[in-house]
């Protein structure tokens, strides 16, 4: 008869194992220090093998019956369960080792060459922030487009939609990357383009000639004579403030009238030159 629960809980162990029969070759075996553990009996290439399901009642009678029918229908192929589950936890652990996190940071370890360190703070802030904490852990076969979104809805909500722009975008080269070194099959980001709409950019109105002149003639006035000089340098320059506030003498050549500003300072990587005028040179 198969077996139920009570029969089950009400088999008691003995000095020798004891077997107990279901069907289909599922029987269960009682120890003598009381464990029960499941066992699926079968024939494969002539051969009888046991397969090891689980212990009661940690596997239930319900559950072991379906993983013996699974069992059953690799034996009928042919393969070996016991083989296939090997091969299935050898499977788990890879993708525990392909983590989106770990992906991303490897990814990113290899971009930082080609950033500025600014840029690099940028991405790395956005990704420690909004991406890791939720999908970090996560196998990236296992991340959906659902997934990306969810992130990118939460990051807007905040009032953040240029950053849930930007999060996508990093998401997308992440899984570009894993798809290149056969950690991913698709970039499931890549259908979000248009998820989140970025607002239309303010940009500071032009200064008039007139507005101009007033600036540079209240120049003196300034209490920060650095702010002041700073000013009247951009007037002169017409570089972009941050490339002045992280300028070095060591970049000025006043033989040649010029700043060269190194390529580690560019987000382009290249030399930027920038032509000093007389006026600054001497004043």
């Amino acid at each position: 008869m198969p077996l139920t629960d009570v029969k089950i809980r009400q088999a008691k162990a003995s000095t020798k194992p004891i077997k107990i029969t279901d069907a289909n070759g599922l029987y269960i075996e009682v120890k003598p220090n009381g464990s029960k553990l499941w066992r699926y009996r079968h024939e494969l290439n002539g051969k009888e093998n046991v397969f090891a399901v689980g212990e009661y009642p940690e596997v239930s009678l319900k559950a072991v019956r379906a993983a013996r029918d699974s069992a059953r229908a690799l034996v009928k192929k042919g393969i070996h369960p016991s083989h296939a589950q090997r091969i299935e936890l050898v499977n788990t652990i890879e993708a525990g080792r392909e983590t989106f996190k770990v992906v991303c940071e490897e990814w990113f370890g290899k971009k930082k060459t080609t950033w500025t360190p600014r840029h690099h703070i940028e991405v790395s802030r956005v990704l420690e922030a909004d991406a890791y904490p939720f999908i970090g852990f996560l196998p990236m076969r296992s991340i959906t487009a659902s997934h990306a979104l969810k992130l990118m809805e939460r990051v807007e909500k905040r009032s953040s939609p240029a950053v849930a722009i930007k999060l996508r975008q990093y998401i997308s080269a992440t899984f570009q990357y894993a798809v290149i070194t056969q950690r991913a099959d698709a970039d499931p980001a890549s259908v979000l383009r248009g998820a989140v709409i970025k607002p239309s950019t303010v940009h500071s109105r032009d200064l008039s000639k007139d507005e101009i002149a007033a600036i540079y003639r209240g120049l003196p006035l300034y209490r920060s004579k650095c702010t002041a000089l700073a000013i009247k340098l951009l007037m002169m320059f017409f570089t972009r403030a941050i490339e002045l506030c992280r300028s070095r003498w060591s970049e000025i050549n006043l033989v040649a009238d010029e700043w060269r500003v190194p390529p580690e300072k560019i987000k382009a990587r290249r030399l930027h030159v920038v032509p000093l005028s007389r006026r600054m040179c001497v004043g």
